[in-house]
Parts: structure tokens; sequence; C-alpha cells
């Protein structure tokens, strides 16, 4: 697989996912999100090799 990764998909998932949610929150403080949008910006686990995979870089 030959796709790079944006210094942003480098960083650690906890602070993305931080961020996602205070810049997304509501009046009640919840996040809402999309089926599937989460993963679109945090990439998704790949079991045959371990490496998290953005979705844009999926086969």
């Amino acid at each position: 697989m030959s796709c790079t990764l944006g210094p942003e998909l480098k960083s650690p998932k906890w602070p993305r996912l931080a961020f996602l949610a205070v810049g997304r929150h509501e009046r009640n403080g919840h996040a809402v999100f999309e089926p599937g949008e989460l993963a679109r910006y945090l990439g998704t686990y790949d079991a045959e090799t371990g490496e998290v995979v953005p979705q844009a870089c999926r086969s």
C-alpha cells in the first residue's frame, strides 16, 4: 500500500478525537457524527497488518 499520511494522521488518536468532539459539540455537550464519519477522520484498523489506515488509503 502506498499512501502518504499527512501530519494530522500521524498524531495519536486521542487528541484528534478530543478536538473533533470539542469542535462538533452542540449546546447539550454532545458531539453528533454520521455513521462512518469518525472512521473517515481517524482511520480504520487493518486486521491483516495491524496498521491504522486512513479510509482514503483503503483499497
